[in-house]
């Protein structure tokens, strides 16, 4: 195993400047950009992990390992609360003792965090990330074990839900209700597991001769002047879909509101449905409440929890990969027919 010394003979520095690269920002003025970058390409070269455990015995703290939670600083950001909860409770059940750090990001910024870059933790869940941000994750893997949330890469592990399913669920489930045109809610440059959903619900609604339209393109999450905009002029047209589908809960109390206050009535003249939110909180809690294609929340965080355990312990590299198949729950926004329990794709 490469040590500090061996990084700072191979870049022709000393291991001082090896530890001022490791730990400060990149906008640190003390070392040079070029020095940094000899250093760096050395660190990749021989690939030098800094030792955690050895910092915290420099000062005096118990060793343990450092798991870090990064998510991204949208409006996904809102449920970060829940999914820490989730991977705590995980982490105390499955008796792990670890410092659990969370690092926010911009998305297609994840390349700029200095914890990332200098693996400053013994393993980490990544959730969220753009495409390109997965592009970076491809091309510059953190030396600690990395589970991804909902994405899939190739040597990573991972936990993801069926996205492709959840798209032809959503599609199948309107033509089971026999709706024949329905308004879609999706955004101009969708995360990759909301691609996948809309690209899998669009082609099945065309395989089943539903004719799906594009309401609204939201330019990213959140944008609700958008979305208030877009259903407003829907309503204008006098051309209201029997049916519509939203790729997120965020946007489920714009599109309802406007409608109640047009006089729509909900699910009388307009049916809604939500495909796979993050957590379905909005849409479970809105009145009427919506009717949603989600996926096992506390499940899925729990795998990513138990997986970079497991390869922590182990020292595990063949990527581990889980996959969980997406549940209709049933909301006001469109009754359960009665008598009959809708919750696979088939």
């Amino acid at each position: 195993m490469s040590t500090i010394k061996d990084v700072a003979k191979l870049a022709e520095v000393s291991p001082s400047t090896v530890s001022i690269v490791l730990n400060s920002a990149e906008s640190d003025r003390r070392i040079s950009p070029s020095t940094r970058k000899r250093v760096l390409k050395a660190v990749q070269k021989l690939d030098y992990r800094p030792s955690i455990t050895a910092r915290r015995l420099r000062m005096e703290e118990p060793s343990i390992p450092t798991i870090a939670l990064f998510w991204p600083l949208d409006s996904r950001g809102s449920v970060a609360g829940e999914l820490l909860a989730c991977i705590h409770r995980a982490f105390t059940c499955s008796y792990f003792d670890c410092e659990l750090i969370t690092c926010s990001f911009e998305n297609d910024r994840l390349k700029d965090l200095a914890a990332l870059k200098n693996s400053r933790f013994d393993g980490a869940i990544i959730g969220s990330t753009s495409e390109a941000d997965m592009m970076y994750l491809k091309e510059s893997p953190p030396r600690a074990p990395v589970v991804l949330y909902n994405r899939e890469l190739e040597n990573y592990h991972s936990v993801v839900g069926d996205n492709v399913m959840a798209g032809k669920m959503a599609a199948e489930l309107l033509h089971r209700r026999d709706h024949k045109r329905v308004g879609v809610y999706t955004f101009t440059s969708p995360p990759p597991a909301t691609k996948l959903r809309c690209t899998s619900f669009m082609r099945r609604c065309d395989e089943l001769g539903i004719q799906a339209e594009i309401i609204c393109r939201e330019t990213s999450f959140a944008q609700f002047d958008e979305v208030i905009a877009a259903t407003e002029q829907m309503i204008k047209s006098g051309n209201v879909p029997k049916a519509i589908v939203l790729a997120n809960d965020s946007t489920s109390f714009s599109v309802v509101s406007c409608l109640m206050r047009a006089g729509y009535r909900i699910p009388e003249d307009v049916e809604i449905l939500c495909t796979v939110p993050a957590t379905g909180k909005i849409g479970r809690n809105l009145r009427p409440s919506i009717t949603q294609i989600v996926f096992p929340l506390e499940d899925m965080l729990t795998d990513c929890v138990n997986i970079l355990i497991h390869a922590i312990s182990h020292h595990i590299t063949v990527p581990i990969n889980k996959i969980y198949a997406p549940q209709i729950v049933y909301g006001d926004s469109m009754p359960e027919p009665d008598g009959i329990v809708q919750k696979n794709g088939g």
